[in-house]
């Protein structure tokens, strides 16, 4: 951990980087299980709209959630996604998202909560930012993803 002018504590995290209507994403690393092309899932009676449904992956029934549809308004999903299996909570998740860019170390910024964001459900699982090649990376909580998806 470093500490930064502003008296903000900074943590260096390998983070894998996905794109998802053209910002970046970063997931921890030691989540990512591994990187597998998005299939045709079978949609869930009930379930909510950003809850794609379920694949049979090598004999394991695995839930798909669509992080487009998770983070924004937008239903339209790239036709070349990717989606990335992650493990947390003993539980599998399938995030779908529209690029898979890099694996990369990054300092971390916590984000501080504003009255805004403590209400907004998709926020909760944004736990800080990072910057990579001059862009911002916004770095989600997988685990707090997976609670949220399949708790």
């Amino acid at each position: 951990m470093s500490s930064t002018a502003t008296g903000t504590t900074t943590q260096s995290e390998q983070l894998l980087l996905v794109e998802v209507r053209g910002a970046l994403y970063g997931l921890d690393t030691t989540a990512v299980r591994e990187i597998v092309a998005v299939r045709s899932p079978t949609r869930l009676p009930g379930s909510p709209p950003w809850v794609l449904g379920l694949i049979n992956l090598r004999g394991t029934l695995v839930t798909v959630a669509d992080l487009v549809r998770r983070l924004s308004e937008d239903s339209v999903r790239s036709e070349d996604a990717s989606m990335i299996l992650v493990e947390s909570l003993g539980r599998q998740l399938g995030v779908a998202v529209d690029d898979v860019r890099d694996v990369v170390h990054l300092d971390v910024e916590p984000l501080e909560a504003t009255p805004s964001e403590v209400g907004a459900t998709s926020q909760r699982f944004v736990r800080g930012l990072g910057h990579f090649a001059g862009e911002v990376v916004i770095v989600l909580d997988v685990h707090e993803l997976v609670r949220q998806t399949l708790v």
